[in-house]
């Protein structure tokens, strides 16, 4: 099947957002516009291509802040596709990852997706199987709803079966308003516990301290099995669940009872007596009813709450709409300013012919259509990509099995030799120094143009097609790339510096020039003379490095770089630190580019089994979440990236190093579970002592209050017998406790209290022995582990760092720190 580039060529096509058994999103660049959109692809299917059409009518009606916006749908080769609004974020599944947010932000979020969903419900347009990877969360963390009516993957059993309701799970076709309530309220659960919603489900308020009991009933009736007992909308369960959460009674709908009428003309009155003094106050000798007073006044207090949140509301809903206005305008406003762009390029060109004529004294007729050469390349994109070459772009020229068009639009080397192999050739290789002069007559006009041509290490000159490039004629200048000039070749900085360029396409439908073939070429050649590096290659002494601009995820980019013969590029001291800085100061300080480390557990290691002895780390480095890999941001340092997210490209390096064996990294994990093993094998054994020397005292405790009694006479034994069985008692946990001799009021003669002074003093210098000792142990124990932590800053290994740096703030607190390593 052609690439998506090829199929919508009016796109261009970043990134690849997410993938499934049912669709696959990209983001793209719209070119005719030059805003970021969108695109979802779906796999084709007869069944939903039949609906796709009134689908997509019906969803262009959703117009709300809210909601992620249609911009345009269609059909290619037999696959429905829609260009949405791009939203800069994250969806709420990845943002919250199913942890408890906090009350307030979490009744923010939903009322921005009930909103969303009220307009679409005000459209009688239901989403049916709403989940948190359904609401993308915007730079301003605000909540925009998408896939209103598309299909979804059957995955009923967990994540999208924790947010439908029952109806929708045994039957689709049963989505309702009230299916989308289960949804909203399910979510909501999630937000305020942090647990997934089921069938079992606490009520919010047993894991939510901020939720009132109130809440429960909202959210027990939001997801009554039973979808009648349900609020009938989103507005209905946004109004009630507010209420709820600022105190208000929630406002249940219960079945409503018939109302008893009594028989006959039977007065039903108040109970109680209501005659003389002894009756009840609710209606006054003279038959005024005060509690119907009261009951009106409430009544009338209500209205006017109601009646101002109405109006609240009202205004929020017009402020809304307004901006929504606001945004379809600007949108408008820039389609028309393309449009008016383009018409006016097609005036210039149709004045242009005028004014050449045909030879028949200016009789001739201006044709009704002319496309452009630009518009030409565009319209045979797919087919050039694809290899057909029976139609080329107006405005080429042919030499010998060659095809040859000049693209006027400026770009730097790197976009342009991108851009030549989206459409299906390669930047023009002249084959001798006339084929470079015949590329500047006859191709681009005597116009400075890139050529397939630039530096491939630090002495010789690369093509895109595969192999040395040579001539006798020098290029001027110094830089990588090679531009054709009315004086001869330049060489230019193309990282930085724009021109035009000529595409060469071969007529056998072949295209050499493909960066795949670039780097098979290198890795044939790696064990030839001479070795063959891409174009662009940059050389430092023996190390090759080359910044490849293909988005892609980590591990894709490291299967490439071994398929070209390298690896990711590893950075093993601050030489080879200094040249990474040298090779991407000039790009865009926004983009990520992959290099060859990983976070394994605490410890970031390169790829390749070098030590890792430095880090460059940026101020804001997000370097310690689990599956990272490493990449650069030009200009910033280096940074922590999910490995499953696509950068905007990344450097190979070719280079021995990592043949060339290596000193084994500090192991830092083993450091500090040592020192924590250590440490807890001192505490334990010196608490064990410590409770040894408490029971030795308490023995000694109770045997010199026995001698004390053997040598009284008869009637002393009798007198003070019972008082020491008494204050022998007086021990808790082989401790001695004076404090319960006051509270049990025990009587002590003279030589009871040195006995129990003596015990007292004994434990108190055990106690603070084992004080002195423990406190040595951690003291120790810190200077070990920053020492740690030291080594870990000094090396790079920024998530040791920031893990030592936890365990040396736990150990301020002695009886914690100690507490800490268990019984």
């Amino acid at each position: 099947m052609a690439s998506m580039a090829s199929l919508l060529p009016s796109f261009e096509f970043t990134a690849t957002v997410s993938s499934g058994d049912c669709s696959v999103v990209y983001f793209a660049n719209q070119r005719s516009l030059d805003r970021q959109v969108a695109v979802k692809v779906f796999h084709p299917d007869p069944g939903f291509l039949a609906s796709f059409e009134t689908m997509a009518r019906k969803l262009a009606g959703l117009q709300h802040v809210n909601i992620v916006g249609l911009l345009d749908s269609g059909v290619v080769e037999g696959m429905p596709y829609l260009v949405l609004e791009f939203v800069p974020g994250k969806s709420l599944a990845h943002s919250t990852k199913g942890n408890a947010v906090e009350f307030g932000q979490a009744m923010t979020l939903i009322d921005g997706i009930c909103e969303g969903l009220a307009h679409a419900h005000s459209k009688d347009i239901v989403h049916g199987r709403l989940a948190p990877s359904d609401i993308l969360l915007n730079q301003y963390a605000e909540p925009k709803t998408g896939n209103f009516g598309l299909p979804h993957s059957e995955d009923t059993g967990t994540e999208r079966g924790n947010y439908t309701a029952p109806e929708v799970l045994m039957n689709p076709a049963a989505a309702s308003k009230r299916s989308d309530v289960y949804s909203v309220a399910a979510i909501f659960y999630e937000l305020v516990t942090g647990s997934p919603h089921g069938p079992d489900a606490a009520p919010p308020s047993s894991r939510c301290t901020l939720c009132k009991p109130e809440v429960d009933l909202i959210w027990k009736q939001a997801t009554d099995p039973d979808p009648a007992k349900r609020m009938a909308d989103a507005s209905a369960f946004l109004a009630a669940l507010k209420q709820a959460a600022a105190g208000g009674k929630a406002k249940v709908t219960l079945p409503v009872k018939a109302a008893v009428k009594p028989a006959g003309n039977t007065v039903v009155k108040p109970a109680g007596n209501t005659a003389g003094n002894g009756g009840g106050k609710a209606r006054s000798s003279g038959g005024f009813d005060w509690k119907l007073v009261r009951n009106i006044a409430i009544i009338i207090a209500l209205l006017y709450g109601v009646s101002l949140a109405w109006d609240n509301l009202k205004l929020a809903r017009e402020k809304r709409a307004k901006e929504n206005q606001q945004i379809l305008a600007k949108q408008q406003a820039a389609k028309e300013a393309a449009l008016a762009e383009a018409a006016e390029e097609r005036a210039r060109e149709l004045a242009r012919l005028a004014a050449l004529g045909d030879g028949d004294n200016g009789d001739s007729k201006i044709p009704e259509t002319v496309e452009t050469p630009m518009e030409s390349l565009e319209r045979l994109r797919s087919g050039l990509a694809s290899g057909r070459r029976t139609e080329m772009p107006v405005g080429s020229a042919r030499k010998g099995d060659a095809d040859y068009f000049l693209v006027t639009e400026r770009m730097t080397w790197p976009d342009a030799a991108i851009f030549a192999e989206d459409h299906g050739g390669h930047l023009a290789v002249p084959a001798a120094e006339a084929d470079a002069e015949w590329l500047l007559a006859e191709v681009s006009k005597g116009k400075a143009a890139w050529i397939g041509v630039a530096r491939g290490g630090q002495d010789s000159w690369a093509q895109v097609t595969g192999g040395i490039w040579d001539s006798t004629k020098k290029p001027t200048g110094s830089g990588m790339h090679l531009s054709i000039e009315g004086n001869g070749l330049a060489a230019t900085d193309g990282n930085i510096a724009t021109r035009p360029f000529i595409i060469q396409w071969h007529r056998n439908g072949s295209n050499p020039g493909k960066l795949a073939a670039q780097l098979a070429a290198t890795a044939k050649s790696l064990s030839q003379s001479p070795r063959f590096f891409p174009p662009g290659t940059v050389t430092f002494g023996d190390r090759h490095f080359l910044h490849v601009r293909r988005p892609m995820n980590w591990a894709d980019a490291g299967k490439l770089a071994e398929q070209a013969g390298g690896t990711l590029m590893v950075v093993s001291n601050p030489e080879e630190a200094a040249n990474l800085k040298a090779m991407t100061s000039k790009l865009d300080s926004g983009k990520r580019i992959w290099l060859g480390g990983l976070l394994d557990g605490s410890l970031w290691k390169w790829a390749t089994g070098e030590p890792w002895v430095m880090g460059d780390w940026a101020d804001d480095a997000d370097a310690t979440d689990e599956n990272s890999a490493l990449c650069i941001r030009p200009g910033n340092g280096w940074d922590g990236l999910d490995r499953e997210e696509e950068a905007s490209g990344f450097i190979i390096e070719w280079s021995e190093d990592a043949k060339a064996g290596s000193v084994p990294p500090v192991a830092f994990g083993d450091d500090v579970s040592a020192l924590l093993a250590r440490a807890k094998e001192v505490i334990v054994a010196t608490e064990k002592k410590r409770s040894e020397d408490l029971e030795a005292n308490l023995k000694k405790f109770s045997w010199d209050l026995d001698a004390f009694v053997k040598n009284l006479n008869k009637s002393g034994q009798q007198q003070w017998g019972p008082e020491v069985e008494r204050l022998k008692q007086c021990t808790k946990d082989d401790r001695f406790v004076p404090e319960e001799v006051r509270l049990q009021e025990i009587v002590v003669s003279t030589e009871m209290l040195k006995v129990a002074e003596y015990a007292a003093r004994k434990q108190t210098e055990i106690d603070a022995k084992f004080g002195e000792t423990i406190k040595a142990v951690r003291d120790s124990f810190v200077v070990k582990i920053t020492a740690v932590r030291d080594e870990a800053l000094k090396t790079g290994q920024i998530k040791v760092a920031e893990d030592t740096r936890e365990i040396i703030e736990s150990a301020d607190d002695l009886d914690e720190w100690v507490s800490s390593f268990g019984p």
